[in-house]
């Protein structure tokens, strides 16, 4: 009588829990058909052999992937370089992932031959590692632009000192010219 009992609650409750408010009726609730249920590759586990295979649900949390050529294929006609600011920061997050080929197209053609390595794609690891350290915990400060409208500077407080970055406005928007 209790086993009998006993399992009717599980059935009943594995109703509740499907979103069946009555036996015989279609669930209406998560992993019905009208929400299926997203199964992430890999995520199916058991659990023994003589157990029913469980899955596991996994739902997509990262915002979705951009591949390398659409961020980098023409950099410097999107808004990435639209204002001094602007350039500087994504010099200094270029620098903090290791994305050399996005660190090499925030300088412009001028900058003095320590940055050629950048914008060649001819940096080395070291090159890359050292500018990466380098630009940790970096802070963007005031922007201010000449009259002219070509030149700008922008202050950043390095982790180890404040530099003044020196600007050039370009075709392809605003490159760093040196610190």
């Amino acid at each position: 009588m209790f086993y009998h009992r006993f399992t009717t609650s599980l059935y009943i409750a594995g109703l509740l829990v499907c979103g069946c408010s009555e036996p015989n009726t279609e669930p209406t609730g998560p992993g019905s058909a009208s929400s299926p249920i997203v199964v992430a590759p890999g995520a199916v586990t058991t659990k023994s052999d003589t157990a029913a295979p469980t899955e596991t649900t996994q739902t997509p949390t990262a915002e979705p992937q951009t591949t390398e050529t659409e961020t980098d294929a023409n950099p410097s006609t999107s808004e990435t370089f639209a204002t001094p600011t602007k350039a500087v920061s994504t010099m200094l997050t270029a620098a903090q992932a290791g994305d050399a080929v996005l660190l090499g197209s925030c300088f412009a053609e001028d900058a003095p031959k320590e940055f050629q390595a950048f914008r060649s794609g001819e940096a080395t690891a070291k090159q890359i590692d050292e500018f990466k350290e380098f630009a940790q915990d970096a802070t963007v400060g005031e922007e201010t632009i000449d009259a002219t409208k070509q030149t700008a500077t922008v202050k950043v407080q390095f982790k180890r000192r404040a530099e003044e970055l020196r600007l050039v406005k370009t075709e392809a928007g605003w490159k760093v010219l040196d610190f």
